[in-house]
């Protein structure tokens, strides 16, 4: 590899980081002007529901939409499992946040009240029509995303 290829690469990560950087600010700002309920009720519509008692795990399939206050998850599939807390979405998955922002993935796994989580093969549409992909992305705490392979 060439110096300058290298310095290229090295260029474009920082580029990357400094994005992410003001996006999660950017973020931030419009979470502190949004009120999110997350006791509020989460309504679910679907083709079928099935709750399997044994196990404590509501499973929603087709067409699935669930919201709670003004975020929306979309998918063709959605388990909840009561006694783990995680919530796991695949098959054209969006979700919807009051800010603008709509994420697209494979398949999502949310844990600890939709704070944390994990999505593979992601892409996002953030508020100001500017676009990101990445293989993966893990969300910390609420407030912290980490893409891994991303692009802008």
């Amino acid at each position: 590899m060439t110096a300058t290829r290298r310095w290229g690469g090295i260029a474009a990560t920082l580029a990357l980081i400094v994005f992410c950087q003001q996006q999660v600010a950017q973020a931030a700002e419009q979470a502190k002007r949004q009120t999110y309920d997350r006791q509020a009720p989460v309504l679910v519509k679907a083709d079928e529901v099935e709750y399997d008692q044994q196990l404590g795990i509501v499973t929603a399939r087709g067409h699935v939409e669930l919201s709670q206050s003004d975020r929306v998850l979309l998918a063709d599939s959605v388990s909840y499992n009561q006694k783990t807390g995680v919530v796991t979405a695949s098959g054209n998955v969006a979700i919807m946040e009051p800010t603008g922002e709509v994420m697209f993935a494979d398949y999502i796994e949310l844990r600890d009240q939709m704070r944390d989580g994990f999505a593979k093969d992601m892409r996002l549409l953030l508020s100001d029509n500017s676009r990101a992909a990445a293989n993966s992305g893990t969300r910390t705490d609420a407030n912290l995303t980490v893409l891994d392979k991303g692009v802008y």
